[in-house]
């Protein structure tokens, strides 16, 4: 295929999208979905259950696939011994073994299942003893021996070699709902969402947890974005990048960068050339270099493309738009080490009714 030449964004020439083989799985939205390899992109994207909005919403699907970025293939994941059938789960990748955890089902006591790539196995994840409710779109990190999870001012600890789990502190804990999250390598953190004694009401405040010490530690609100729920953010391995969201009902189309080591934020750039286009249900993915943000909403209409945040330069850059696939929202972004994977999703015509796409594409950069 031809490669686009680069633009004003200073892209390199080799950055381009790549259109998916015909995936084995049918249309569906909130899917579960992570890389499952190394950062040289040697793996596989695991993508497992998740909704058909338009036929059976709220029904969780009952399977899932593989897809192979280096061999551009896809393998059926095998359903047997299987977690109940959900949506707005999330994966995590230990290094070996996929944990999924939360998201509805019709029984919250069965929060998830491990599943093993290289043998095509299911295993079961045992039940959490302290009141985190599995629910939709839960919050889990992996620390490299934990899996921690949280969701509505409630957390706890698993530790699969011993398949125990332990009690997080909630002191100066944040809610958490609908908040942004990001894992640093040594803490959690939680940002924005909505509080708990007023579900409607959103918050600016934000805390990180430190596994090794059980404690939770406010950080700064000084320079913070405004408060907001729904917000994506991306590590970059200095800097926690927040951006977009919701308030009152409006979208918001700014940003910041919380600098872990200082506890200090700044404000991201903003003007229409620079910044993204869509501000909800977009896909983040961090990179190397910062973040890529592709898809989602800007305003009414779907993006009109992607964008690269470069942290070294603090700055936004477009995505090529040749080639890319059809824009939509609440589909899987998984950054492979290498590219980043769209797939599934939804549009939404102007009769008003839900579309589901069983379609999707990489881009290189």
């Amino acid at each position: 295929m031809s490669m686009p030449q680069a633009g004003t964004g200073g892209l390199p020439e080799t950055s381009h999208w790549q259109m998916l083989p015909e995936s084995p799985l049918s249309p569906r939205i909130d899917v579960a979905a992570v890389w499952a390899g190394d950062d040289a992109g040697h793996g596989a994207v695991v993508l497992w259950s998740g909704q058909d909005n338009q036929r059976a919403p709220g029904v969780g699907l009952p399977d899932g696939a593989l897809y192979y970025p280096r061999e551009d293939r896809w393998q059926m994941m095998s359903a047997t011994n299987q977690p109940s059938p959900r949506h707005g789960a999330v994966a995590i990748w230990t290094g070996s073994r996929v944990l999924i955890w939360g998201g509805f089902v019709p029984n919250n006591d069965e929060p998830g299942g491990v599943y093993d790539p290289a043998t095509d196995q299911w295993d079961t994840l045992p039940g959490c003893p302290y009141g985190v409710e599995a629910g939709n779109w839960p919050h889990a990190v992996w620390t490299g021996s934990r899996l921690l999870v949280f969701n509505q001012g409630v957390g706890a600890s698993y530790d699969p070699s011993a398949q125990t789990w332990q009690p997080m502190s909630s002191v100066h804990a944040p809610y958490g709902l609908f908040a942004a999250s990001v894992w640093t390598g040594s803490r959690w953190i939680l940002w924005g969402g909505v509080t708990a004694n007023e579900g409607s009401i959103t918050t600016n405040l934000g805390a990180s947890y430190d596994p090794v010490s059980n404690t939770w530690k406010a950080i700064s609100t000084i320079g913070a974005p405004t408060k907001r729920h729904d917000a994506h953010a991306g590590w970059t391995g200095q800097a926690m990048i927040v951006w977009g969201g919701e308030e009152g009902g409006q979208q918001v189309r700014d940003g910041g960068r919380y600098d872990v080591a200082t506890d200090t934020w700044q404000a991201l750039p903003t003007r229409a050339e620079d910044a993204p286009w869509s501000v909800l249900n977009e896909s983040v993915a961090t990179t190397k270099q910062g973040l890529l943000v592709w898809g989602g909403l800007d305003g009414d209409h779907y993006s009109q493309g992607g964008t690269r945040w470069n942290d070294a330069s603090r700055s936004w850059s477009a995505l090529p738009t040749a080639g890319q696939p059809l824009q939509r929202e609440y589909q899987a972004g998984v950054w492979t080490g290498a590219e980043l994977v769209i797939w599934g999703g939804y549009v939404q015509p102007t009769t008003g009714s839900l579309f589901e796409l069983p379609s999707g594409a990489r881009y290189v950069p």
